[in-house]
């Protein structure tokens, strides 16, 4: 999914996978015992539709976004693991532990 968002000034392309089920936050995702990685999907249930984060008084948008780009918010850009900016092309994969 692609949203196209302001930030700092400019317009900014947001990319997602669209797994908001597995989105944890980068401040709670479980990681490995060494804290080096985080954990695989496979390896975790579903994330909690509240994991208690907020972003400019915005939550997780929801536990399923059905693919509709425009539910991404302020928590997705600022807090979702799973979400990138288009410029950064740092697409994650999380079938496996993604380094820190």
């Amino acid at each position: 999914m692609k949203k196209i968002i302001p930030w700092f000034g400019k317009q900014e392309t947001v990319i997602c996978d669209g797994v908001c089920s597995k989105a944890w936050g980068i401040n709670n995702r479980p990681k490995t015992e060494d804290e080096k990685f985080w954990r695989a999907d496979g390896d975790l249930g579903e994330a909690p539709a509240d994991p208690g984060t907020y972003e400019g008084g915005e939550g997780k948008p929801c536990s399923t976004m059905n693919n509709d780009p425009e539910l991404m918010n302020k928590w997705c850009v600022r807090e979702c693991e799973r979400c990138y900016f288009e410029s950064e092309n740092s697409v994650r994969d999380f079938s496996a532990v993604v380094a820190l």
